[in-house]
């Protein structure tokens, strides 16, 4: 008797951990056999706990004694191999983050009301994230599920929706920083032609759009300003909470120090190692731009900003090492020196400058920090339900790193204890907000909050 087919492929390479977990889990996420039909050919799989055994399904009479006998087909060992292959990736870590998605991805296809597209918003920890976009998971859900219940699965993350507006770390250098706010404000921002539209629920990117312009929004957003107003809160200031930037200015006995304290925690970690004076003028350059950003607009303002982005002020080690290398450079041994000083002009302007970029990525990174904890409180108004992917998270409480992480962020005072932690990485932000939302809508007697959830992912333990 022919077995039912559980997955159609047309070769090896089709099998991926996503098809897998969908295909071959059962509720409770233990893999049962099943088969799966590629060029014609029926091959059954077993498995005995994690390892696949796969055979060749041969029809007739004496099909079952010809499978046991002779189902080994280089085809079947190549379909085995690659199962016990994505099965086992990075010690079975892998494909367990796919798995325990799946698990609510399913039950959200087969629960969700309605029918059409659903989307879901898909935050985490990077690796995780790309463990389940590159395991295809999405796309076996659709596959399995999306004929029965009318609903079509759609991943979406708040980057791609500030992708259709040109809401890049380019247009968020401080020299673009003004003119984006403004946009942003006026809700003037552009759609980018360099991204397809098609993909979109525009009425939600609009929202989106709209939800920015909120003027506590903006207020968030404007790095700048923020600073600008927290260097100078009064003396005796009672912050609204004593969590958050606002409480760090006002608790704090140096105002420099809760700013420097600032700083590290925004720098990229390629500047982690930055040396203390290098530092210290890093700060020096973030509190100064933020007393620019607070002029009135004028041409005073004009001329004192220009003066600030003089590409002279931002040279350094990096770029004395450029200059050295064009006149070493045996493809410009004819040039004059006038001529080599003009290359070297040409190739540092201000915004390649390293002090620059290091001193852009401490704006930037704020700003889209801010974003992205944004988004959850986006997503939760559309109704759009979060997976959040977190590698030691254990489910649905919040124990593991996740406990860790926010207990040593709360344990942090000096500046070397920032520094040695290595910054906070966006996620982690995310997670303290997505925590808050969650307590929030716990205690809410609200069924749309009920039936839109954050839900953790545990992925597997490090």
């Amino acid at each position: 008797m022919p077995l039912d087919v559980n997955l159609s492929i047309n070769a090896v390479r089709d099998l991926t951990a996503g098809r897998l977990a969908v295909n071959f889990e059962n509720k409770s996420g233990k893999l049962q056999s099943g088969s799966i039909a590629m060029g014609g050919e029926t091959f059954s799989v077993s498995f005995a706990g994690t390892s696949a055994t796969v055979k060749k399904q041969f029809g007739g009479f004496f099909g079952g004694l010809k499978s046991f006998f002779w189902g080994r087909t280089a085809e079947a060992q190549a379909i085995e191999q690659k199962m016990n292959d994505i099965i086992r990736e990075n010690g079975g870590r892998s494909f367990q983050i796919v798995s325990n998605s799946r698990a609510y991805l399913g039950h959200l296809m087969e629960k969700a009301p309605g029918e059409g597209r659903l989307e879901v918003a898909d935050y985490g920890l990077a690796r995780n994230r790309n463990a389940v976009r590159d395991a295809k998971l999405v796309e076996a859900l659709n596959e399995k599920f999306g004929a029965a219940t009318g609903r079509t699965l759609f991943f979406n993350q708040i980057d791609t929706y500030n992708s259709l507006f040109s809401i890049e770390p380019s247009s968020f250098t401080p020299m673009e920083f003004a003119g984006t706010l403004e946009k942003i404000k006026t809700g003037t921002l552009p759609l980018n032609r360099n991204v397809s539209t098609e993909s979109f629920d525009m009425d939600k990117a609009n929202a989106w759009k709209a939800f920015l312009a909120r003027p506590e929004n903006v207020a968030k957003i404007d790095i700048p300003g923020k600073l600008h107003r927290l260097l100078n809160l009064p003396a005796g200031h009672v912050p609204a909470k004593q969590t958050g930037w606002e409480a760090t200015f006002a608790n704090a006995a140096n105002k420099d120090e809760a700013l420097a304290r600032f700083v590290l925690k925004n720098l990229p970690k390629s500047s982690k190692d930055i040396a203390p004076k290098e530092f210290e003028d890093l700060c020096s350059r973030v509190k100064r731009f933020a007393e620019l950003s607070a002029m009135p607009e004028g041409e005073d303002k004009a001329r004192q900003m220009k003066e600030f982005f003089k590409r002279e002020n931002w040279l350094g080690p990096t770029e004395e090492d450029k200059l050295k290398d064009l006149r070493k450079d045996e493809s410009y041994k004819d040039c004059t020196e006038e001529e080599i000083q003009g290359l070297y002009e040409y190739y540092t302007p201000t915004d390649r400058c390293q002090r620059y970029i290091t001193f852009s990525n401490v704006f930037t990174n704020a700003m889209f920090r801010q974003t992205s904890k944004m988004g959850l409180e986006f997503f939760k108004e559309q109704g759009i339900p979060v997976l959040f992917q977190y590698a030691d998270h254990t489910g649905k409480s919040m124990e593991g790193r996740f406990v860790a992480e926010v207990k040593n962020e709360a344990a942090r005072h000096g500046l070397d204890d920032i520094r040695k932690s290595g910054g906070s990485p966006i996620t982690y932000s995310e997670m303290r907000r997505a925590a808050k939302i969650s307590k929030a809508a716990s205690l809410l007697p609200d069924d749309r909050l009920a039936t839109t959830p954050i839900v953790f992912t545990p992925g597997a333990k490090t």
